[in-house]
């Protein structure tokens, strides 16, 4: 019996863990979707909308690859990737994907829908891609080391993004988006990314961290919407984190309670 663990556990981290070639490749994805908005910095601009077009072509990148390699994963291990796809989170935006995709047929502009407006890139495809970038994550944060690593980027990815946008509105030596107000929509993904439970004092200083780089972007950007929302998202953490320790709570699961949360 201990014998057949041990191997369970290391055919499951060679799927799942950091160890594979698969979970690196997808991390790598991650790490560069996280970073992304440097691409709507002037060195990269092209396109009629030179800002937000290198960010959508970029998106579709990273979504084709992490696509490519979740099918791989599961063509070697489809009971690995089970859960992830049963995951509301990932099924409901599918949903949306689909049923948009059905509407576009009758559309004025089909394509426009399906590819979404070229300075937005919403349409139809769209919520394909986030279910992708939702199976991703779901993936990786399996394994602790991975999802320390991701939660580290997203982090310092922010906090850089904060500051290239104080330094743009201060002194104007930089150029992103002409409506900065959407780079504040990062930071409510970042007390997401960096909850869990564990007992470990690093992972704790991280979710802290998360706070304060989340509201220094919101600042940079003086988007008031967002703010608020953080700070609905502050209030319903701290009302989860009190009721924690319920066993009916507990029984409920924590994924459960962070996607309620959301």
């Amino acid at each position: 019996m201990p014998a057949t663990r041990k191997t369970k556990d290391k055919e499951t981290l060679g799927v799942t863990g950091t160890r594979s070639l698969n979970s690196r490749a997808m991390l790598l994805l991650l790490f560069l979707s996280l970073a992304a908005w440097v691409l709507s910095l002037q060195f990269f601009e092209f396109g009629f909308w030179s800002r937000a077009e290198p960010l959508i072509v970029w998106h579709h990148f990273v979504c084709a690859g992490i696509a490519a390699i979740l099918f791989s994963i599961w063509l070697k291990n489809p009971e690995t990737t089970q859960s992830i796809f049963s995951h509301p989170l990932v099924y409901l935006p599918a949903l949306l994907g689909l049923w948009s995709l059905l509407i576009s047929a009758g559309a004025e502009f089909p394509m426009l829908s399906v590819l979404g407006a070229p300075q937005s890139g919403q349409g139809a495809l769209w919520f394909f891609e986030l279910s992708l970038l939702t199976a991703a994550f779901l993936h990786c944060v399996k394994d602790v080391k991975a999802w320390r690593i991701l939660t580290i980027v997203a982090l310092t990815s922010s906090f850089l993004l904060a500051l290239c946008v104080a330094t743009w509105k201060i002194t104007g030596s930089l150029s992103l988006l002409p409506v900065p107000d959407f780079y504040a929509y990062l930071s409510l993904a970042l007390p997401f990314i960096a909850i869990r439970n564990t007992d470990s004092l690093f992972d704790k200083r991280l979710y802290f961290a998360s706070w304060p780089i989340a509201f220094s972007l919101i600042g940079a950007t003086t988007n008031l919407t967002a703010g608020m929302l953080l700070a609905v998202a502050a209030g319903a953490l701290f009302i989860y984190g009190r009721l924690q320790k319920s066993s009916k709570l507990k029984k409920w699961g924590t994924h459960r309670g962070v996607a309620a949360t959301i």
